[in-house]
């Protein structure tokens, strides 16, 4: 007997076993799930055909991809990092336990970009990679500051730009090569 009030079981090959369609031309919503009244209980989840657990939704919000217990807004997972993530920057999580990353894929000869805003400015800075120059910007106060270029120079485009602070060697420094006013490289 079914453990569920709406339980259904069938074996297809090769397609999906329902869907729902909402035909309406102008305003067809699709499937709503009202459950789970705090962050402890599982409002939707999806689990693949033994029951491993890909997707969990909690009833706080939290969304969890390969979690059951996601620490942040989104939080993909596909291996414990033995740590979680500061409460001032959860809402995206990518956590793995060996090499992790995160990839920004786009066009030949387009931008791609990070941006940092807030309430004034939507675009208050940015990480920008130029896939048609193969250069890396570095933009606050939404101007560039520093460019990485194709041939790993460190460009300052704006004119007397300062390097502030101090350091020191155990070692050799090698060169320093001064090419121009306002170029390292």
């Amino acid at each position: 007997s079914p453990a569920y009030t709406l339980h259904v079981s069938k074996s297809v090959s090769g397609n999906y076993i329902s869907q729902i369609i909402n035909s309406h031309t102008t305003d067809g919503y699709g499937l709503k799930v009202i459950a789970g009244d705090d962050g402890n209980v599982a409002s939707f989840v999806v689990d693949d055909v033994v029951d491993n657990r890909l997707f969990t939704v909690l009833g706080d919000g939290k969304t969890g991809i390969g979690t059951t217990a996601p620490d942040g807004e989104l939080h993909v997972f596909s291996g414990n990092a033995g740590v979680t993530a500061q409460s001032d920057s959860d809402e995206f999580i990518i956590e793995g336990s060996a090499h992790t990353g995160m990839s920004i894929l786009g066009g030949t000869a387009h931008s791609l970009t990070i941006s940092f805003g807030d309430s004034g400015d939507a675009n208050e800075g940015y990480i920008n990679y130029d896939t048609s120059t193969k250069s890396l910007n570095f933009a606050p106060n939404t101007t560039t500051a520093l460019t990485l270029d194709s041939s790993q120079n460190v460009i300052f485009p704006k004119a007397n730009a300062k390097i502030s602070g101090s350091s020191t060697s155990t070692g050799s420094f090698g060169g320093l090569h001064i090419m121009g006013s306002n170029r390292v490289g």
